[in-house]
This record gives structure tokens, sequence and C-alpha cells, in this order.
């Protein structure tokens, strides 16, 4: 197969968590808003709690 790049239009890539470090941008945010609520926790902690509200929240 000869990849034939006049035939489109558009290219995307995913470069989430390869490129992009989402995780520790994310954890740095949910820590300041416990702290801010005085609540401490563990980075862990927290990026779980996030993961079992995200898809939630996704779907609608």
């Amino acid at each position: 197969m000869t990849l034939q790049p006049d035939r489109y239009e558009l290219l995307t890539f995913d470069c989430y968590g390869t490129l992009i470090d989402w995780e520790t941008g994310l954890a740095d945010a949910l820590d300041r808003v416990a702290r801010a609520h005085g609540i401490e926790a563990e980075r862990e902690h927290l990026l779980a709690l996030f993961a079992q509200a995200e898809h939630p929240i996704q779907s609608g």
C-alpha cells in the first residue's frame, strides 16, 4: 500500500499522554482544590477519584 498524501485534506495525531503530560497538571490542580477545602490526599487517590467521576460526566 502506497501512501497518497494528496488524497487527504486533514491528518490528526493523538498525542494525549504521549506528548502532553496531562496527569501531572491534573493532579496539581486537584491538589490545589482539595487543599483549598482543607483536604489533604495522596496524588494517586485524587486521580482515582477523578477517574471515577470522569466517565459519568463525559457520558452525559
